[in-house]
């Protein structure tokens, strides 16, 4: 299958950026969470563990759609509480704890991302979140110590869908002015990064979790258990579409490394 010249790489956040295994227990993520609705409104209220432990989803599995504050809303509604739009979103940004309290990054990330970045590719994170923004996001990652790698950031929160959904991919690629033909994302799940990919017309990567059964569907362009085997994928496509890479690097003032 012939491509368009690689422009641009989207990019997944829970296991890919991070390490799904380092995520806060169950308990813990509770128990952070009541702390910073205390904190957030100065006292402590009888349905604070209860929203903490409510399994809010990302989107709806049905459509894809988010709405994060009009789920707390319908929950505060269901425990008979009244609350104002200005309260409900009080506790949506109590609840959005920074990626940094929450979990750990995955082995190699950073080495890889900013090999990447020298080679002049545009990076997007592509990511689907319930409590935190594309603002926050940006301040995690920034957090982190990848600042300046990243070109944009794009979560479900603000897009108002989750992968697979196309929107959250169109609005990723908008961001950088590259068409799914010339991007490709680097991901963990079948069901959403690569089905997602997939769908709009984007090549993938798939980041295999060590526990995934078989193989996936939709099939990737490319696999990876590591990080650091990510630049050599890009270095390859870059190399195998020269012209698009060399137009690339004019465009945006970089040389490929000798």
């Amino acid at each position: 299958m012939k491509h368009e010249p690689l422009k641009a790489l989207l990019v997944d956040v829970g296991g890919t950026l991070v390490n799904d295994a380092t995520w806060l227990t169950r308990e813990r993520h509770e128990a952070l969470m009541v702390a910073r609705l205390r904190d957030a409104f100065g006292t402590d209220h009888h349905w604070f563990a209860r929203l903490a432990s409510h399994p809010f989803a990302e989107s709806d599995a049905s459509t894809w759609e988010q709405r994060t504050a009009e789920a707390v809303m319908a929950f505060l509604t269901e425990q008979g509480i009244e609350a104002s739009a200005e309260e409900v979103e009080r506790i949506c940004r109590a609840c959005a704890a920074p990626l940094s309290q929450v979990v750990e990054l995955a082995d190699g990330a950073l080495d890889a991302v900013r090999a990447i970045h020298t080679l002049g590719l545009p990076m997007v994170i592509c990511s689907n979140t319930l409590w935190r923004n594309d603002l926050d996001v940006r301040r995690d990652w920034e957090e982190l110590g990848f600042g300046g790698y990243f070109d944009a950031y794009v979560t479900s929160h603000d897009a108002g869908v989750g992968k697979p959904h196309p929107a959250i991919f169109e609005r990723a690629l908008a961001a950088v002015d590259v068409p799914a033909s010339e991007a490709a994302i680097i991901g963990d799940r079948p069901d959403l990064d690569l089905a997602g990919a997939r769908t709009v017309g984007m090549r993938s990567i798939w980041m295999r979790p060590p526990d995934f059964p078989g193989d996936p569907q939709p099939r990737p362009d490319a696999t990876v258990t590591r990080w650091s085997d990510v630049p050599r994928i890009i270095e390859r496509w870059l190399d195998e579409l020269a012209d698009g890479a060399a137009t690339l690097n004019s465009q945006r003032g970089w040389r490929r490394p000798s």
